[in-house]
This record gives C-alpha cells, sequence and structure tokens, in this order.
C-alpha cells in the first residue's frame, strides 16, 4: 500500500506531499487541473521511461518518491532480499530523479538500481489502469499466476517447479555423465601413470639436498682423501703422531698431580681433550673407510638426483610437492573408482522424477481447466454489469507440446494460460494488451480485479479513463466494483464522474494555482463541506446552487 508520494518539478507541480489512505481514494479536479501530470509523476516511480522534457521549466531536475508498506508480501519480500536490500518497519522508500543534464538516479531504500529493477519490484505492487500503463495483466506470464491464485494452486505449482527443477538438475547431470566418461577414462589413466611413476620412485623429503650435499663431496674425492690421510699421519701416525707426544704428555701431567693434587682439574682437563682428540681421529679413519670414491657410485647418485629433478618438474617444484599431489593423486583416483552414478542408474531417478512430475502437472492443469471456466464467467458477468454487455472474456488454455507431440512440461505445469477479450460481438478474441480504448481496458481490467480480489497479491491499483464515455446506471456500478474492491485494496481513482467520486472514503482535489504569473497544481484532501462542494461541481458545474449541494449530500448519504 501507499503510504506517502513526494513529488517535486514534475511539468506543472512544484512539490507537493500526498498521504494516502487504505481504501478508496478518489482524485477529481476540473479539465486541465493536472490530473494526467499526477498518473505521470506516478508512473515515472513505476518504472515508465520518461525524458527530461517532463522537468518543471526553469529546473534542472525532478523527483519522485513514495513509502510504500509491503507488510506480509512474500514476493516483494523474496524480491528484496535477492537484492540484499533490508527492509525497516515494513516499509521502502522508493525514488527516482530525472535530471536535464547526465544520467538521474534511482533507489530502494537507498540502494541504487536500475530502471528494470525498479520496474520489476513495483509491478508485484500496483497496477496502474489507464492507457496500456504498467498493467500487471497486459503481460501473459501475469496470467498463469492469477489463475492459480483463484485456484489455490499456489502449493500445489511451488511443488510441481521442485520436481520440474529436479528433473532438469539430473537430465543436466546425465549429460555431464555422459559428455565426462571417456574424459573421466582419460584422468583415470594420467593419475594410475603418475602415482605409479611416483610411488617406485620411493622419494624421502630433502633427498635432493642430500645428494646434492654428497656429490659435492665425492667431486673432491682426491683432495678430500688427501687431506684425510694427512690428518690421520699428523694425529696418530705409525711412526708417531700427536697422539703420542700428547700421551707422553699425559704421563708427565698424571705425575705432576702426584706431586701436586691441587692441580688435579688441570689433569681432567686434559685428559677430557686428549680422548676428544683420540675419538674425532677414531671417527675420520671409520668414515674413510666407508667412503666410496668409485665413479659407479657417483654415476649412481647423479641418476637419482636426475630421477627427482624429472618428477619435481613434472608433478611439482619440490619433493614435497610431488609427494602432496601423489597423495591427492590417490584420492582422485578412489573418488573416480569408487564412482558408482552410472547412466543406467541416473536414468532409473530421471523416468521416476518425470513421472512424479507429470502426474502433478496434469493434476494442476485440469484444475485449472475446471476452474477457469467458473472464472471467466464471472468476469463476463462483471462486464455485463460495467456497461459491456457484448463483451465476451475467456481463458485460453493450451498444452505446451514436444516435438513428438507428447506434453512438454516447464516449471509451472503443461500449460500455457492467456487471458482473452473480444468488446463486441462478431470481434475475435484477441489478447488483452491488444485493447485499444483506455476506458474499456480499464473496465475489464476492474472485473477482472474485483473477482480475483484478496487473490491477487498486487495492493495497490490506480485507474485512470474508467468513466470514459459512460454515465447513469453503469457508472453507479463501476462504483460499486471499485468501492467494493477497497476494502481489500488500495484504489486510487481519477474520475469526472459524481457517482464514482461519492463512493470514495477519501477525496482529494487537484486544481492549478497562478501565483506571481507561474502556474502550479496542487492536491489538496477534502472533508465534510468542502467534499460537498466538489461533488456539486461535478454533477453540474455549479458548486453554489442548492439543488447541485442537496444532490450532492444526497449522493455521499447513499454510501
Amino acid at each position: 500500500m501507499i503510504e506517502t508520494v513526494s513529488i517535486k518539478n514534475i511539468a506543472l507541480i512544484e512539490d507537493i506531499q500526498i498521504n494516502f489512505r487504505p481504501g478508496f481514494t478518489i482524485l477529481t479536479g476540473e479539465t486541465g487541473a493536472g490530473k494526467s501530470i499526477l498518473v505521470g509523476a506516478l508512473g515515472v516511480l513505476l518504472g515508465n521511461k520518461v525524458d527530461a522534457d517532463i522537468i518543471r521549466s526553469g529546473k534542472e531536475e525532478a523527483s519522485v518518491s513514495a513509502v510504500i508498506n509491503i507488510a506480509n508480501h512474500k514476493e516483494a519480500l523474496s524480491f528484496l532480499s535477492s537484492k540484499a536490500i533490508e527492509t525497516e518497519d515494513e516499509t521502502v522508500v522508493l525514488r527516482r530523479t530525472i535530471r536535464r543534464q547526465g544520467r538521474g538516479a534511482i533507489s530502494i531504500n537507498s540502494t541504487p538500481v536500475t530502471l528494470q529493477e525498479l520496474s520489476d519490484f513495483t509491478d508485484l505492487l500496483i497496477d496502474m489502469h489507464s492507457q496500456h500503463a504498467h498493467q500487471s495483466l497486459l503481460r501473459a506470464d501475469n496470467h498463469r499466476k492469477l489463475l492459480d491464485h483463484f485456484c489455490d494452486l499456489d502449493s500445489e505449482v511451488a511443488t510441481l517447479s521442485g520436481y520440474f527443477y529436479k528433473f532438469s538438475e539430473l537430465k543436466e547431470q546425465r549429460s555431464e555423465l555422459e559428455k565426462s566418461q571417456s574424459q573421466r577414462d582419460r584422468d583415470l589413466d594420467y593419475l594410475e601413470f603418475a602415482t605409479n611413476e611416483i610411488r617406485e620412485a620411493n622419494l624421502k623429503p630433502s633427498e635432493d639436498e642430500e645428494i646434492e650435499s654428497e656429490l659435492g663431496i665425492l667431486n673432491q674425492s682426491e683432495k678430500l682423501f688427501s687431506k684425510l690421510e694427512k690428518f690421520s699421519s699428523l694425529v696418530s701416525g705409525v711412526n708417531g703422531g700427536g697422539l703420542v707426544l700428547l700421551r707422553e704428555a699425559l704421563g708427565a701431567l698424571e705425575s705432576i698431580v702426584g706431586i701436586d693434587e691441587n692441580q688435579s682439574a688441570l689433569l681432567d682437563r686434559y685428559q677430557s681433550a686428549y680422548y676428544e682428540i683420540e675419538d674425532i681421529a677414531s671417527s675420520l679413519d671409520e668414515w674413510k673407510g666407508r667412503l666410496d670414491f668409485s665413479p659407479q657410485k657417483i654415476d649412481q647418485l647423479n641418476s637419482r638426483l636426475a630421477l627427482i629433478k624429472r618428477l619435481t618438474k613434472k608433478y611439482g617444484g619440490s619433493i614435497e610437492a610431488v609427494l602432496s599431489f601423489y597423495k591427492e593423486s590417490m584420492d582422485k583416483i578412489q573418488f573416480l573408482q569408487n564412482d558408482t552414478l552410472s547412466l543406467e542408474a541416473l536414468d532409473e531417478e530421471i523416468a521416476k522424477v518425470e513421472s512424479q512430475l507429470r502426474q502433478i502437472a496434469l493434476k494442476v492443469s485440469a484444475t485449472r481447466k475446471e476452474k477457469a471456466v467458473i472464472l471467466q464467467n464471472a468476469i463476463c458477468e462483471n462486464l455485463a454489469l460495467l456497461g459491456m454487455g457484448n463483451a465476451r472474456f475467456a481463458i485460453q488454455i493450451e498444452t505446451r507440446e514436444m516435438e513428438d507431440g507428447k506434453p512438454a512440461c516447464g516449471a509451472y505445469g503443461i500449460d500455457v494460460i492467456r487471458f482473452l477479450f473480444s468488446a463486441n460481438v462478431g470481434e475475435p478474441l484477441k489478447e488483452l494488451r491488444l485493447i485499444a480504448s483506455g476506458g474499456e481496458l480499464s473496465r475489464v481490467m476492474l472485473s477482472i480485479k474485483s473477482v480475483f480480489g484478496t487473490k491477487d497479491p498486487i495492493s495497490t491499483l490506480i485507474f485512470d479513463e474508467i468513466d470514459t464515455g459512460i454515465g447513469g446506471a453503469v457508472a453507479r456500478s463501476i462504483a460499486t466494483h471499485i468501492a467494493a474492491l477497497g476494502k481489500c485494496k488500495q484504489i486510487l481513482c481519477i474520475t469526472h464522474l459524481a457517482a464514482i467520486a461519492a463512493k470514495a472514503t477519501n477525496h482529494f482535489k487537484i486544481e492549478k494555482e497562478v501565483k506571481d504569473g507561474v502556474t502550479t497544481t496542487l492536491v489538496t484532501p477534502l472533508e465534510g463541506e468542502k467534499r460537498v462542494k466538489e461533488i456539486a461541481r461535478m454533477l453540474s458545474g455549479d458548486d453554489s446552487s442548492s439543488y447541485s449541494l442537496d444532490h450532492a449530500k444526497e449522493l455521499l448519504n447513499s454510501i
């Protein structure tokens, strides 16, 4: 429901704010007062395309904003959630700015949106029934939604959609599986080859570094052996080396300690150093005995290092990376080998889901066809009451077919649904969007909306041109229908007929004011005597004659 509309610098409108209420609201005024400007301004907010000519003379930009209550409106709340737009107190603020230079701006709750997004959002909330302007019922995709609302099929259709998307997902999986089988076999062959190659290599972490170090030593084997021999000769040579002299010195020091025990600490230190040197000499002799300086050993290490470098180049930049690749590949092999999903199993699941989908689609289709007859008859009855006794309204339900002639099921079933209309005897039924007359179209919409009532999720209806070419009993019937619809919807109606205006629960007058040579449109709420005078003006063009005033009071009191 629209709570507030603010309009700035649109044509003759300088700056107005209108606070709307629930129920049936009427907007009246003399011809040329600016009623069409107001409708145009509301159209700006609903996503209609406009150009800079709409901006008030002398101004560089214009804007229209509104506060709209969307309490319990599931589709609107879902739309905002999908766009990550937060709501506060179950209301939204729409704003659109048009500029003479540069691009305008559009926002919902201060979040920038595109013109299409604004239109899509307001389509969920507001229908403007004027000459083909912002009317959800002119779009065939909404006909299915409304029929399902009328048939109380929303839950069943949601279930159907779930089966359809599951069916589509399974078909896609089957297609991917069919295409990927050969690729999967190739992947498995490659992974098995790679893991076998790595496993046979039996790599150890940092092994390449150890080999390079060992090769560095072996490549200097002659120099290393010479130095080891020299060390051994100097320290423990057969003809006497450093250890022999150190041993003699140890005996001398032991004698010294025998004379002066105060030097025993020095003896302990000397003994430790002597035994450490002796152990070093022994360890070097042992290492020298293990060293293999043969060309075969060097070739073996070079060959191993080449293998490691080849594997790291193929499967990773280091031994650790190769080992990590090996582990991941083994997991992939296990997944591919244990993948029990087959075309046969998928086909069984697809057939099961398709059967469930077709079953519910046929049930939904049967309900639609049954209730569509009731709905179209009710709408035709309303059309007759609204002065269109020769009009025909029909709900066309055709079965969507595949190439083989079998029903093709979509996300909402097997049906293609269209609302069709013919205004006169002998004229063929045609789509609602092809209705030429704005007043005629508005009455068709009123008839449809009256039958749907609360089953139509759109909460605000704006009627313009609905009274074109009518009067008398038809005008009273239209007024009765709008008033009844106003009990469950918010209705904004622009009219020239007193019979319609008198049925409203809220009344605004649109008029022009000239001040300092500048014309401005004003919108004023009417109550009491002011409203009586406006109804009187609409009746006879005279808001002061006692006859017109009495007639106006009579109309208002008959509500």
